[in-house]
């Protein structure tokens, strides 16, 4: 093992670190961010394991082994920089700053090339017609598993002797080292920012974007007829998993890019451009990523929510409708889509309103067993064929609703003006 004991002299058990007023918030900042981290990952990666319907989808494989190894970060990386950061000296020697550094680079590079196979996987499936079945689940484990490896195979590579692994920052936390010119770190530095961050985030970028535009695109051309209505779910479906996946890159990359440019900046500018304090900054906050995608992954997802004790029924407790309908309820539905015709869409408005409220009778009949009383079913598809095969304004459309319609869909409209469906 190619070990550097260039800072172990100078960091000891004994010496501290920096001062402590400036270390300590951070490492308690790292505990609550363990806590969460733990926790989150935990009951994610349980309700997976516990109800099989949630692996039937190659993102949601994809987004498993994701939480998995943020789980593993959170668990086993956090603690031994938090106990530093409160202690304000390393307590672990040298050797538990190597299994340190091992933990978080691999979470990092499994990370990474796990957001680039969901990004890939997203790519086809919008493309593809929103084709669930694009990539096999038995192939989304064995992805999963060649990303693990690959990270494996870029973690191992300084300790049998291509680069090192050496105390960053203040010395509470370790990493690849960045400082030294030699032929063999410089390389291996070069190497990882080619292939573990360049590469993976063109391809996420150019697949989310190119992703993103087939939305869009679809979007305007699509009708919202129910005839259609199977396909228009699975549209709307797949738009918010696009969108989700978009959330966690996102944050991915915001938490790991002020790390990456300080890095490359040491490994190829000036080693001594950062103060230790400011080193270590935008490494405890890179951890911020092991808890980020879980907590986004949370909220975006309705499935995840609804197996949350805390979370549970939450869809259905937005979309009861136990009030009593009255004429300022009326009036003011009747305001809000008069005022929509300033969308220039004229009845596109109405249409997914409509569409709306048979797109979600639809599910909330199949789950509780509501089903829409079939005279609105009726006048609904009469009102939405008219506007889809006439020039009637979306006012005339909304005052022939308003006239016809029971109390039970307006209320329907009025509600689902609230809520922010896929």
């Amino acid at each position: 093992m190619n070990v550097s004991m260039s800072l172990y002299n100078n960091i000891s058990s004994s010496k501290q670190l920096e001062p402590c007023y400036i270390l300590r918030p951070l490492g308690y900042y790292l505990f609550v961010l363990w806590i969460i981290g733990t926790s989150l990952n935990a009951y994610i990666l349980y309700v997976f394991i516990r109800y099989k319907n949630l692996r039937q989808s190659s993102t949601n494989i994809f987004i498993c082994g994701l939480i998995l190894v943020d789980f593993c970060g959170a668990l086993f990386e956090i603690p031994l920089s938090a106990i530093a950061l409160v202690g304000c000296r390393w307590m672990f020697s040298y050797v538990g700053c190597v299994l340190e550094a091992i933990i978080a680079y691999f979470a990092g590079c499994s990370n990474m090339y796990m957001l680039c196979l969901i990004s890939i996987d997203r790519y086809f499936v919008v493309t593809r017609l929103c084709s669930t079945s694009v990539i096999l689940v038995k192939h989304a484990y064995i992805t999963v598993l060649c990303g693990y490896l690959l990270a494996l195979f870029w973690t191992l590579l300084p300790v049998i002797g291509w680069s090192s692994y050496d105390y960053e920052g203040v010395g509470a936390s370790c990493s690849v080292k960045w400082e030294e010119r030699s032929l063999n770190v410089t390389s291996y530095n070069l190497t990882i920012f080619i292939f573990v961050y360049l590469i993976p985030v063109i391809i996420i970028i150019v697949t989310n974007i190119s992703a993103f535009h087939v939305i869009r695109k679809r979007r305007r051309r699509t009708g919202l007829n129910l005839g259609e209505s199977h396909a228009h779910r699975q549209y709307l479906i797949e738009r918010r998993i696009t969108y989700t996946v978009i959330f966690i890159i996102g944050g991915y990359l915001l938490a790991w890019t002020p790390y990456s440019i300080m890095s490359f900046i040491r490994a190829f500018i000036d080693a001594e451009y950062f103060s230790p304090i400011l080193g270590t900054i935008p490494a405890i906050f890179a951890k911020t990523s092991l808890v980020w995608n879980s907590l986004i992954y949370v909220m975006r997802n309705g499935n995840i929510r609804d197996y949350l004790p805390f979370c549970r029924n939450y869809r259905f407790k937005e979309t009861r409708f136990s009030y009593t309908i009255d004429k300022t309820t009326i009036d003011k539905t009747y305001w809000k889509c008069k005022h929509a015709r300033k969308l220039k869409c004229k009845g596109q408005v109405h249409t997914n309103y409509i569409n709306t409220i048979l797109l979600y009778e639809n599910d909330n009949h199949n789950q509780s067993g509501n089903a829409l009383p079939a005279k609105i079913r009726i006048f609904g598809e009469k009102v939405r064929d008219r506007a889809i095969n006439s020039n009637e304004t979306t006012q005339a459309v909304i005052d022939n609703c308003l006239t016809n319609l029971s109390d039970y869909a307006v209320a329907r409209l009025h509600d689902f003006k609230h809520i922010n469906y896929p």
